[in-house]
């Protein structure tokens, strides 16, 4: 959906050559807040892979105390949406959504949430 995201959905090679995944009901999203972190993927993986694709952190200043507002408006407006447009995917999945539709939802949402603050 977006160029400055880096997304990926894991298949199970084998429950799909068995035909599982026809009745699969349910699945699972997370969201990693590396931005925030003060180092790349928590010292996790090597700054070779961030620079690569653009995602160092450039957040990790919204830690001082001082900032607590600004992090809390920034994690929400990332994490929210995102999680509404997940939610929607799983709760009533349609197979021919297309990318489009999914951005037109996401957008809906993260204006909705934005009119309650």
């Amino acid at each position: 959906i977006s160029d400055t995201e880096v997304s990926w959905v894991k298949f199970c090679k084998k429950e799909r050559e068995r035909g599982l995944g026809r009745n699969l009901l349910g699945g699972i999203s997370a969201m990693w807040t590396d931005r925030y972190c003060y180092t790349f993927q928590c010292g996790a993986a090597d700054p070779h892979w961030g620079h690569e694709n653009d995602r160092l952190p450039i957040a990790a200043l919204m830690f001082l105390p001082n900032l607590d507002q600004s992090f809390a408006l920034s994690l929400s407006g990332m994490v929210w949406p995102r999680a509404g447009v997940s939610g929607a995917a799983l709760w009533n999945h349609d197979p021919k959504l297309n990318e489009a539709k999914v951005a037109e939802l996401s957008s809906w949402f993260a204006r909705l949430l934005r009119s309650r603050e």
